[in-house]
């Protein structure tokens, strides 16, 4: 089902409301006058002719974002970015920090954990490194080490549930008619950007395309066998790495390894994504109709009179408020 954006919602919203208070003139004589619902009309104007309904700060780059743009973004931008909160940014810096791979004896030193966990949870939803002002060499690096780091957390993050924990889902399960049951598994594909070069064939799933499986619990958490989504990771809906070798495989068994732990990190933490994070721009749905300027014609009588027909026909639709109005009565 396509996300509705902010700035849908108060299209659809206002629509709504206008058709409703059409419906309650008296004859087409009203329909001259401005009246009440003309705010309406220059509101809804007002949002057709804006793409965003904030304006897009532009964020500093390179060191300047690394030295301060970066702790000065807000709760939205930061989770925009990262995909997680600040609170479980800090808790998943301080159960990396201490690992052996960010430690070194040499007289140049590594970057803080937290800009390395930063520049990493960024690749994972972007393929670009230009923000950081870092070579594409010490972004993958960096990377590399969180995920190497979030690795060896599988053992404690990554678990079947434990005696109490099989327990209570049996107990839930047979409030819904399963007795017995400890939980439902699923699987969940993650497509590849290209066939693989040795024994392609056995990477094709019914979906005809090229992809990994990993087992799925009924709570959304992933099971040792290798849930989603509280941790959404744009970069896992398309691996951009062709399988040649060995250590191709490795690379992307890692870079899955590390998602799932975080993702499984994260419901531990309860953090949990909401659309509302993601920008208007994105998977924006909007139809051809509500992107053109409807006032073409000079007449304001005809110019409303279109506009009314609209909000209408838009509050008849499926879901809208006159559906809903004329189901209960119906009913």
């Amino acid at each position: 089902m396509p996300r509705v954006s902010e700035r849908q919602r108060l299209l659809g919203e206002i629509i709504d409301i206008l058709a409703v208070a059409i419906l309650e003139e008296d004859d087409e004589e009203e329909l001259y006058d401005l009246g009440c619902d003309d705010m309406l009309t220059a509101l809804l104007l007002l949002v057709e002719s804006r793409r965003y309904l904030e304006e897009h700060a532009r964020l500093p780059m390179s060191i300047e974002f690394r030295e301060s743009g970066f702790q000065s973004l807000s709760p939205k931008q930061f989770r925009q970015m990262t995909r997680v909160s600040h609170t479980s940014f800090l808790r998943i810096v301080s159960d990396i920090e201490n690992h052996g791979i960010f430690q070194n004896n040499s007289a140049c030193r590594q970057a803080p954990v937290w800009l390395q966990l930063a520049v990493a949870l960024d690749r994972l939803g972007n393929y670009d490194n230009g923000l950081w002002g870092i070579g594409q060499g010490t972004c993958a690096l960096y990377t590399t080490r969180v995920l190497l780091a979030l690795k060896d957390l599988a053992a404690k993050y990554v678990v079947w549930p434990d005696n109490a924990g099989r327990l209570s889902t049996s107990h839930r399960m047979a409030q819904k008619g399963f007795r017995g049951c400890v939980g439902f598994i699923d699987a969940t594909t993650f497509p590849l950007s290209e066939k693989p070069a040795v024994n392609g064939e056995c990477y094709f799933d019914r979906k005809h395309r090229y992809s990994f499986a990993k087992t799925i619990g009924e709570l959304l958490r992933f099971t040792p066998d290798g849930q989603v989504p509280v941790l959404t990771v744009p970069s896992l809906k398309e691996f951009r790495i062709q399988i040649r070798k060995k250590e191709d495989v490795e690379r992307i068994t890692l870079w899955l390894t590390g998602c799932v732990v975080l993702h499984n990190m994260l419901i531990d933490f309860a953090d949990e994504w909401t659309e509302e994070y993601k920008s208007d721009g994105e998977s924006e749905s909007d139809d051809d109709e509500s992107q053109t300027n409807i006032h073409t014609d000079e007449d304001d009588f005809v110019f409303r009179r279109e506009l009314k027909r609209r909000a209408i026909r838009k509050a008849r639709e499926y879901g809208g408020i006159l559906w809903a109005r004329d189901q209960r009565e119906y009913t």
